[in-house]
């Protein structure tokens, strides 16, 4: 499957498909504006020198999203983008990054998952220099820094820490109410802050889990024609078939 918006589709055998919802206007930045910045230069960059980016952080921190993001913006900018969640393409070969550096932007999703992989480690050393050599931008995601990745080819951690690092902060917990709130919002509910705020206390802190918690009391108000009030909030979260 390809990556979207390509103007040179690369096909890969997996169903790889970049979420609709995952643009930089859908990121809740948080303390993390800089970070989004540097990402929406990078996907608007139709010339310049070659880069490497590196951005770390723990699952659920928005990886993922930011780089979803950065290859959707970059097609729609006319740029040539892939990208590939290492996690999903593992056990399929590194194969399937041959020819990748042909590519103007490359986004390389959990490079934790091929650590001690020499076949991968290797195919990934070969891209970054192909990409440098042709001018081509990198932006690589993992849950450490490159030189605490423990990867066998220290060349490779070298190549990938070539540029900016970035460790992506975590949200406060009224940062996750205003992005509760942001979210809610985009499906036409409105959320009181102190509903955010409850949810808080009874779900977990984690960004997927509150997402998908909110995505239960949307389809729980749609139902009863009801708004997000406490009561009516506490009452879903007891009643998993309230729908």
């Amino acid at each position: 499957m390809s990556n979207s918006y390509d103007r040179r589709p690369v096909q890969l055998p997996l169903g790889v498909q970049l979420r609709d919802s995952a643009s930089f206007n859908t990121f809740f930045p948080g303390p993390n504006s800089e970070l989004l910045h540097q990402l929406g230069n990078i996907a608007a960059a139709s010339t310049g020198s070659a880069s490497v980016h590196f951005i770390s952080g723990p699952e659920g921190s928005g990886k993922t999203h930011l780089l979803q993001a950065t290859s959707r913006a970059a097609g729609m900018h006319g740029r040539s983008s892939a990208y590939l969640p290492l996690k999903e393409l593992a056990a399929s070969g590194s194969g399937l990054i041959e020819g990748m550096a042909q590519q103007s932007l490359v986004c390389l999703d959990d490079v934790d998952a091929v650590i001690g992989q020499r076949d991968w480690e290797e195919a990934l050393m070969a891209l970054s220099d192909g990409l440098r050599a042709a001018g081509g931008h990198l932006i690589a995601t993992a849950t450490r820094p490159p030189m605490e990745l423990g990867l066998n080819l220290k060349d490779l951690a070298t190549r990938l820490a070539w540029g900016p690092v970035y460790a992506v902060r975590p949200l406060s917990d009224e940062d996750k109410v205003r992005l509760l709130q942001q979210r809610a919002q985009g499906r036409g509910l409105e959320m009181p802050e102190e509903v955010g705020r409850f949810l808080l206390t009874r779900s977990s802190r984690e960004i997927p889990a509150l997402l998908s918690v909110l995505d239960r009391l949307d389809q729980a108000s749609l139902a009863a024609q009801r708004r997000l009030t406490i009561p009516f909030v506490r009452a879903s979260l007891e009643n998993p078939d309230i729908a």
